[in-house]
């Protein structure tokens, strides 16, 4: 019934796990076949109140409670069962904890709100989503009244909009930095070491190192493209039929193209050195290889011509070029970035004393609110809490953030068994951080296992998915990789049945667009 893999995840013990299981490997069924064998083992057996399993939504709570429902029913059935442990499970199933990490963050505040001196009237009012948006531009407006009384910033309102009247797209900046703030353990550390990010600078050479290194990469991946879109001409000139070209045409662009490959490469070596001066003189070289386009030349070269010249002629449109003009771009950020962060603080201060007026708390509060008081009198409600619990699940880990993170691993000893998949990571918007994920699957302390077959889809596809994902994740500076580990298998040969090719992809029109039509 099970694959080696699916073994490995349901038996693992003695240490924490860590399971990479893509769609249609069957996480949900081993996720529960291992709770049920934990649960009912002759040998050490956990009862299900000293197990915490967190999902990601409420309807993944309850539908793996209903399958732990019925495959404990199941078990009952059997002769050579232990009934009375399994009716012991199946009265415990009801109020096991097993829910969103939001639900279990919004448990441990109920129990410990006096640790932090919470108002207990604030956890019974969760504010709605309507509400903490009124609240958060309220927040806003006034801090940016505040602000503007003592500081000028009519330069920051006109690189947000055209009238100073129209605050919103500032607006929404604000609270885009309000909550990356938030999403960290500390908002003020937070704050404090973006700007350092930013300074007054003569060269190039003093720009932050973290800011440096965002720089050169960006660069590195528009190199990249138009190397790519390089590579592409010089291979398409062997297609081309030279019976329709005057004598050396082709050989001659062919060359061109070489040379500018030739360009680009040391381009590519001199930012990945960050030897900035170096690349500027080698792309300015680009402009002395001629080539013209003929109107015999094929469809497909002329599409990959024209993109690589819209790409060229945009590269060369932006600063990359001129030193002077990137210190002095830099050297006007620095007070602006000040100022929006500056407005973002207040803004932050002000959302939180509104919440406190009507005695509210929001989505995100949950999180920062357990994580203080796990984290109290030297982590004692946390060590406490360790001892209550044995196993602890965590799933869709792909979309865990910092801070969910370390709320796991503050009450956790060695005993987490997290399953994810880094592609289908969704939630960037929430800060998830599927690098926290990864880092852990690269970590040989965690047992890692993968359970690399899919049972759900026909063979084309499966192939189909790993095409594509190994292309959109293996680029130049991408923030993850699509190694042998991500790929997935059939994993049967009823899947490997195929009908001619059967993917096919539609386009369709601007988001926009397509709404209104």
């Amino acid at each position: 019934m099970w694959n080696i893999d699916q073994l490995k995840a349901i038996q693992a013990s003695g240490r924490s796990v860590m399971v990479s299981a893509s769609a249609g490997a069957g996480k949900t069924t081993v996720l529960v076949e291992r709770l049920i064998q934990i649960c009912t083992r002759k040998d050490n057996p956990i009862d299900l109140d000293r197990i915490i399993a967190m999902t990601f939504t409420d309807a993944a709570a309850a539908e793996m409670k209903k399958r732990l429902s019925v495959s404990l029913s199941e078990q009952l059935q059997k002769e050579d069962s232990d009934k009375n442990r399994i009716q012991k499970q199946l009265v415990l199933l009801s109020t096991a904890q097993i829910s969103t990490i939001h639900s279990f963050c919004l448990s441990i505040i109920k129990k410990y709100y006096d640790v932090i001196n919470l108002n207990p009237k604030m956890i019974e009012n969760n504010l709605d989503d309507a509400t903490v948006s009124n609240l958060k531009s309220k927040a806003f407006k006034e801090a940016f009244l505040e602000y503007s009384k003592s500081n000028d910033t009519l330069e920051l309102t006109n690189n947000f909009s055209t009238s100073i009247f129209n605050l919103d797209s500032l607006e929404k900046s604000v609270l885009n930095i309000v909550n990356e703030a938030n999403s960290s353990f500390n908002a003020d550390i937070w704050y404090e070491t973006t700007l350092s990010n930013y300074k007054i600078i003569k060269t190039i050479e003093e720009v932050n190192d973290n800011v440096k290194s965002s720089f050169f990469n960006s660069i590195i991946h528009e190199i990249s493209i138009l190397k790519d879109y390089c590579d592409k001409l010089i291979d398409q000139f062997e297609q081309e039929n030279s019976n329709d070209f005057k004598a050396d045409y082709l050989n001659k662009g062919k060359a061109t193209f070489i040379k500018r490959q030739s360009i680009l490469i040391d381009c590519l070596i001199a930012l990945k050195n960050q030897q900035y001066q170096d690349f500027t003189d080698m792309f300015i070289k680009l402009k002395d290889t001629k080539f013209s386009k003929n109107a015999k030349l094929s469809e497909i070269f002329v599409l990959i011509y024209d993109a690589y010249k819209k790409h060229y002629d945009s590269l060369n449109k932006t600063p990359y070029l001129s030193e002077s003009l990137l210190v002095e771009t830099n050297n006007l950020l620095y007070p602006l970035i000040k100022q929006l962060l500056d407005i973002a603080k207040l803004t932050s201060a002000n959302f939180k004393n509104l919440k406190k007026e009507i005695c509210g708390f929001d989505f995100d509060d949950m999180e920062h609110f357990a994580y203080d008081i796990l984290t109290s009198n030297n982590n004692m409600i946390a060590n406490q809490i360790k001892e209550e619990y044995d196993e602890i699940y965590v799933d869709e880990f792909q979309d865990t953030n910092d801070i969910q993170n370390e709320i796991v691993n503050l009450i956790s000893r060695n005993n987490v068994f997290r399953v994810g998949d880094v592609k289908q990571s969704i939630y960037r918007f929430r800060k998830a951080k599927p690098q926290i994920m990864r880092g852990i699957m690269n970590d040989e302390s965690y047992e890692r296992i993968s359970l690399k077959h899919n049972y759900r889809s026909q063979e084309y596809i499966v192939d189909f998915t790993n095409f594509v994902f190994e292309r959109l994740m293996n680029v130049n500076n991408f923030s993850d990789t699509y190694t042998e580990i991500d790929h997935v298998h059939t994993g049967s040969d009823k899947q490997k049945i195929r009908k001619g090719n059967l993917i096919k992809f539609y386009s369709l029109p601007d988001i926009k667009d397509f709404g209104e039509s």
